[in-house]
């Protein structure tokens, strides 16, 4: 009996399943309304992993997706569910990952008695019956859907060197983290975490089905989401999030025919699937290399960009083959015996030693992201390019996510570190155009707007932020260091009279609001209690 991840529209009991494909078939079955109910009061199974993932390869291998399935949701368009989820992460081998997933089932109902209907029966008596079967109803069907619902997590641990990795993975390894389950598994999980915060950058990914739904988080609230699963599952939040699929054969007895045989077919196919898994490792290895080359020893980018090149026009290649393959077209398959995997030339070697300097630069590009729910801030959004926002990691646009910090007018120089108390600019790059960050703008009358717009030639100051540890009058002059969290005060200056100004100088960056957590305003934190919204924090990289 085979299993296949939910995903919204999918579900019809009865249906027939092309394992090759992954596609749904015509209804072969009469009686798939007569269903066998098999649940008990509250949790069947609930369990607790962690896993230490070093590639895509071995990510799709913990998320127990099939290969059929994962064709038909990467090849034909699907962006949904695990797939979708899968779609959006680079796996490279210079950042540590951490899987964690939780599976609670509730109930099962499957079809009670299956039988295949009339005209099933009177397709296979056909000349070439079993072809045509196949074509129309597929190798498989639906018998059955499982209740409960499933939580995949991800932390993403950047690091900078060989050195880094290399301590990361051990700790976790010598944690026994991925050794447990349930409970203990999370607790354990926690106090790694904890320690990594303290020196590392951890980013936090997250899908699910069942369960109280929710946005981005954190790497700790993903630890607690983890926890809450099975709890929120038994108190009504459950999904379909598996079908059972199960063979024709087993109910073919008095049709006396034999499906085709596919076995070898599947085979060949799962054989260049695992040659594409290779090749996205590989490019998403080579696609570091070429955003961090700081990190890596001398290497000619030409070179480099020449391999990016070769094997994302193999991917495209392979996955024509692939197409062709499930389709069950005779051609591709000739092809596909002959095909031989191309192996990549040597990658630059990542230097070995940390890099000793913590300080942000002026003129060095960056990520500035706020901590309520981790979202990262991006400018020159919008028809006019003037919208900012708080959004989650980028998968295009990545520019617009980048800024510059920029000396202001009070002597600092560019390569200057950046220190607390700097008055300064922060310029955002869509292509080749150039904007600047300026709040405080007067929008109702309230001086909340944040907008980015071209160099200014009047009103600097509201282009003026100063960076502050704190928004209580702390004083520091020490320099800024990645991972850092401080606050971001508009110089807009009190110089009018009236109702409309009299907090216009106690405006302070402050992100990830509204409904969506993304808007971006200048408000005064001592009468807001969102006080983590106007924390920032800054990253080399996402």
């Amino acid at each position: 009996m085979g299993i296949i991840p939910y995903k919204e529209g999918m579900f019809i009991l009865g249906a027939g399943y092309d394992s090759l494909s992954g596609n749904l078939r015509l209804e072969a079955i009469e009686n798939y309304e007569d269903l066998e109910k098999l649940s008990n009061a509250g949790i069947q199974y609930s369990r607790t992993d962690y896993k230490l993932v070093e590639s895509h390869q071995e990510l799709v291998k913990h998320l127990n997706i099939s290969t059929s399935a994962s064709i038909n949701a990467s090849l034909y368009g699907s962006v949904e569910g695990k797939m979708g989820f899968l779609s959006t992460q680079e796996i490279n081998k210079y950042s540590v990952y951490i899987l964690a997933k939780v599976v609670v089932k509730t109930r099962e109902e499957r079809i009670r008695q299956p039988r295949l209907t009339t005209e099933a029966k009177n397709v296979l008596k056909k000349k070439r019956g079993a072809e045509i079967f196949r074509q129309r109803f597929g190798d498989e069907f639906v018998l059955g859907t499982v209740y409960g619902g499933e939580f995949i997590g991800l932390l993403e641990i950047k690091t900078e060197n060989e050195q880094q990795k290399k301590e990361i993975s051990t700790s976790i390894k010598g944690s026994h983290l991925t050794t447990l389950t349930n409970a203990k598994a999370n607790a354990e999980c926690s106090s790694v975490l904890s320690e990594i915060e303290k020196s590392y950058q951890v980013n936090a990914y997250n899908l699910q089905s069942g369960g109280d739904p929710g946005g981005a988080i954190t790497p700790e609230q993903m630890i607690e989401k983890v926890i809450n699963f099975p709890h929120q599952v038994q108190n009504g939040a459950e999904a379909i999030y598996r079908l059972l699929l199960f063979d024709y054969t087993a109910i073919l007895g008095e049709c006396n025919v034999d499906l085709i045989d596919i076995n070898d077919k599947q085979a060949k196919i799962e054989e260049l699937w695992e040659y594409r898994q290779k090749y996205l490792d590989l490019l998403s290895n080579i696609k570091y290399i070429l955003r961090h080359n700081e990190e890596f020893k001398p290497f000619d980018r030409n070179t480099l960009k020449s391999q990016e090149y070769k094997f994302t026009e193999e991917i495209e290649s392979l996955e024509k083959m692939l197409r062709d393959c499930t389709d069950n077209k005779l051609e591709a398959f000739k092809s596909a015996e002959n095909y031989q995997f191309l192996e990549a030339e040597e990658l630059p070697q990542r230097k070995s030693k940390p890099v000793e300097d913590p300080y942000i630069y002026y003129g060095k590009k960056v990520r500035i992201q706020n901590c309520r729910e981790a979202k990262w801030l991006t400018g020159a959004r919008g028809n006019e390019h003037t919208e900012v926002f708080t959004r989650s990691r980028p998968i295009y646009k990545d520019d617009v996510y980048q800024w510059m910090i920029c000396p202001g007018m009070h002597g600092q120089t560019e390569n200057d570190p950046v220190k607390y108390g700097d008055t300064v600019f922060l310029k955002v790059h869509r292509g080749d155009e150039q904007k600047w960050l300026t709040g405080a703008r007067n929008s109702g009358w309230n001086f909340e707007q944040v907008l980015t717009k071209h160099q200014p030639t009047d009103k600097i100051h509201e282009y003026e932020w100063i960076i502050c540890p704190g928004v209580d009058g702390e004083l520091s002059r020490e320099p800024l260091k990645y991972g850092d969290t401080f606050y971001l005060k508009n110089n807009r200056k009190n110089n009018k009279k009236g109702k409309g100004f009299q907090r216009e100088g106690k405006r302070w960056l402050t992100g990830s609001r509204g409904n969506e957590h993304e808007q971006v305003f200048t408000r005064d934190p001592k009468k807001d209690g969102d006080r983590n919204t106007y924390q920032w924090k800054v990253f080399a990289e996402f």
